[in-house]
């Protein structure tokens, strides 16, 4: 007798949970599992601003947005980050403001228009920077006639900045043999006399510069020209003029004056508002993080963190109006 009433109870119980399910399933069923959305950033080579901004990026989102992970991934830089990201290839990169400003323009070099780029945040300003070796007989731009120049990753925003300040000189990048690998290489390449130049563009001090100063007492930055430099920013108002500022690298006895572009985090279209307004969120709590791994971050504040070139992405423009630093 107890045996069939035990038998009786179970049979209701799973009548009673088969019932459970039917219910659950014709009201839409069980909250489905989180999912995880993935993140990658276009950086650049390594040894530059960029790849280190990146990572340090990637790695607060993985750790603070939840259900977000990021990876930073090495390109050839601010050029092809602009049409990876516009393409949707990636979702995220770095990229100069100049740049950004062409590709979703359609503008040369571009043949198209990204128009599925957006802003993100801005950054900094990405330096661009010469050296040389004490001895190669290189003191000018004019000097890089017929010289191999390290000119960084093909695809690097630096390549057309440096292409404008050739054409100011009457020179084109048929004039010089550029080299197109990593600043980090390209250091090991100077000092071993197998390039006679090195330019890179990124925050200051630049990790490259960094380590050619380390390794060397004979290194030294060639000059853009004040008459070329002033010439470059009036005609291209994303431009701007900066000083690196004597002691900013081992062996540097006076100012340097160079050229600069804003740089900024591009986005696709396509990331969902809520996404872009968790990084920002998180990037911005977290902007110690960045300053202790690049000292260079301290210029990012909510403040000018919402430098446009081109159109805002909407979750970023919620963000900075909730900040009340966008009106």
């Amino acid at each position: 007798m107890k045996k069939r009433i035990f038998c009786i109870l179970i049979a209701l119980m799973l009548i009673c949970g088969l019932a459970a399910c039917k219910r659950s399933e014709s009201a839409g069923g069980s909250a489905p599992p989180a999912r995880t959305t993935y993140v990658s950033i276009g950086t650049a080579g390594t040894g530059g601003y960029f790849n280190a901004m990146g990572a340090a990026i990637a790695n607060i989102i993985t750790r603070h947005v939840p259900g977000v992970e990021a990876s930073a991934e090495i390109t050839g830089g601010s050029s092809e980050n602009a049409t990876l990201v516009g393409d949707g290839e990636l979702e995220m990169g770095l990229a100069n403001g100049n740049i950004i400003y062409w590709a979703y323009n359609g503008m040369e070099p571009y043949t198209k228009k990204y128009s599925d780029l957006r802003s993100m945040f801005a950054i900094q300003s990405s330096i661009l920077q010469l050296a040389t070796m004490q001895g190669n007989g290189i003191s000018s731009i004019n000097d890089l006639r017929g010289r191999r120049v390290v000119v960084g990753p093909a695809g690097g925003g630096q390549i057309l900045l440096f292409s404008q300040i050739l054409s100011i000189y009457g020179m084109t990048f048929n004039d010089i043999r550029p080299i197109y690998i990593s600043y980090t290489e390209g250091v090991s390449e100077l000092i071993d006399g197998n390039c006679d130049a090195l330019l890179t563009m990124g925050a200051t001090p630049t990790a490259a510069f960094v380590e050619l100063a380390a390794r060397t007492d004979r290194w030294r930055f060639v000059e853009f020209g004040s008459d070329a430099l002033t010439k470059l920013v009036n005609e291209y108002s994303y431009f701007v003029h900066v000083n690196v500022e004597t002691g900013t690298y081992r062996g540097q006895p006076q100012v340097y004056h160079a050229i600069a572009a804003s740089s900024v985090m591009i986005v696709n279209a396509g990331v969902a508002d809520n996404i872009v307004y968790a990084i920002l969120e998180e990037v911005y709590k977290n902007l110690g993080v960045l300053v202790n791994t690049l000292d260079s971050a301290k210029e990012m504040t909510l403040e000018t963190g919402w430098y446009h070139p081109i159109l805002l992405h909407p979750g970023a423009e919620k963000f900075f109006r909730d900040k009340g630093v966008m009106k």
